[in-house]
């Protein structure tokens, strides 16, 4: 950790006023993705890419609807200034969720049998039950996030995503028997972060329909505005496991799973440590001078000298690499991470500065780019269709992918320097 900080300090980053909440909270967030990408050599000799491909597709879906469960309303719960509004506010997500799974679960019940039907996968009915199960519980998880950190306990927040993945990780090969193992021990592990999060927790459930009312109509911006914009951006992130399966069959799904699973767990890693750093400097700076040139100059050039080496390392011998550490049945899924690089470099060079549209209020820009975005994504996907080939969808998937990170970039640099 005292290397991390040194680094700060040598791109003149200064993190001492948020030093101890984000060394928690990133060591936390470090080994809890360790973790996987430890085990995951072990993983992809137990369970075939097929397997991988039905998880990847579930956890698609299960992470976009959980993304709009709570109808956003787990952001203001960090705002109150009292415990007990909070929790009100709590109270509102909570009870919002329940009836968002509900009506997911009745909408399985009775249209199950044609879903599955519709997405040509091969899946129990009964394990498509673990969606609305899912979903529910990542849900009620985001609102305790923000509850206990409007406690400000990190050292328990530091925790839990090591908790979520000890014990889903256990359960991936206790479970190995099954086809679905990736996904029930993802309830497991969800389960387990809930009773961490909840225990010694004074929440009260008391329903209240007038206060609710009234904390909906306060906070009607999130459901009507944040809402949607959560859904396009989560169709974004999940939109390649959402449609790979389904579209090109289990396998491909399985490759295209494993190259997230690889690569995106330590680039999100690296992004979301920067970006925390990035949206207190950059903030500060452009309230006192007008401009975030400074910080902007600083994170940027610090990711890429932190990563360009592995990157082009990663680029040359990706497939060697998949080969070595997963075994000779996923060599095609090194070789469409060789592709993906270039995207997913400049996807972690964006994410940071790309708080710019936030601090100077352009979040109109950003949902518009989010639909640009979910627009190359399908044109990706009609490209691969049309031509029968997940080759050709990888490679349009890339190319586009990478002109809209590139545009992020740019303008984020554009706000930054005020120009």
């Amino acid at each position: 950790m005292n290397l991390i900080k040194s680094f700060f300090n040598k791109i003149n980053i200064k993190t001492d006023s948020v030093y101890n909440p984000f060394l928690k909270l990133f060591s936390g967030t470090f080994l809890a993705q360790i973790i996987p990408i430890l085990i995951t050599p072990i993983l992809t000799r137990i369970y075939t890419p097929s397997e991988f491909g039905i998880y990847s597709f579930f956890m698609g879906i299960i992470m976009v609807l959980s993304n709009i469960t709570n109808l956003r309303l787990e952001i203001p719960i960090i705002i109150p200034k009292t415990k007990i509004k909070s929790n009100d506010y709590f109270k509102l997500s909570f009870y919002i969720n329940i009836l968002f799974s509900v009506v997911s679960l009745i909408t399985i019940f009775l249209f199950g049998d044609l879903i599955i039907k519709l997405l040509d996968v091969d899946i129990n009915f009964y394990y498509l039950l673990l969606v609305p199960f899912l979903t529910f519980i990542i849900g009620v998880n985001k609102s305790l996030y923000y509850f206990v950190n409007k406690l400000g306990k990190y050292n328990k927040l530091s925790l839990s995503p090591i908790v979520r993945s000890s014990i889903t990780n256990i359960s991936n090969l206790i479970f190995s028997f099954s086809t679905y193992g990736l996904l029930i021990a993802q309830f497991f592990g969800r389960i387990a972060t809930l009773i961490f999060l909840i225990f010694n927790e004074k929440i009260n459930f008391t329903f209240n329909s007038k206060t609710l009312r009234k904390d909906l109509k306060l906070n009607r911006t999130y459901v009507t505005t944040d809402t949607p914009a959560a859904l396009i951006s989560s169709l974004n992130s999940n939109g390649i496991s959402v449609f790979a399966t389904p579209i090109f069959g289990t396998l491909i799904g399985g490759y295209f799973a494993l190259v997230n699973k690889f690569i995106g767990t330590p680039i999100n890693l690296i992004s979301k440590s920067f970006l925390d750093v990035f949206k207190k400097e950059a903030a500060h700076e452009y309230q006192i001078k007008g401009h975030s040139k400074v910080t902007f100059t600083k994170v940027f050039k610090g990711m890429i000298v932190l990563t360009i080496i592995p990157f082009i390392f990663f680029f040359l011998y990706s497939e060697e690499i998949f080969v070595l550490f997963f075994g000779d049945k996923w060599l095609q899924a090194g070789y469409f991470a060789k592709i993906l690089t270039p995207m997913i470099f400049l996807k972690m060079l964006s994410r940071p500065v790309s708080f710019m549209f936030y601090i100077v209020n352009k979040q109109h820009i950003n949902l518009i780019g989010q639909l640009i975005n979910f627009l190359f994504l399908l044109i990706s996907v009609a490209v691969g269709l049309s031509l029968n080939s997940p080759l050709y969808f990888v490679y349009t998937l890339s190319l586009l992918f990478s002109l809209f990170y590139a545009a992020y970039i740019f303008l984020s640099h554009k706000y930054a320097f005020n120009l």
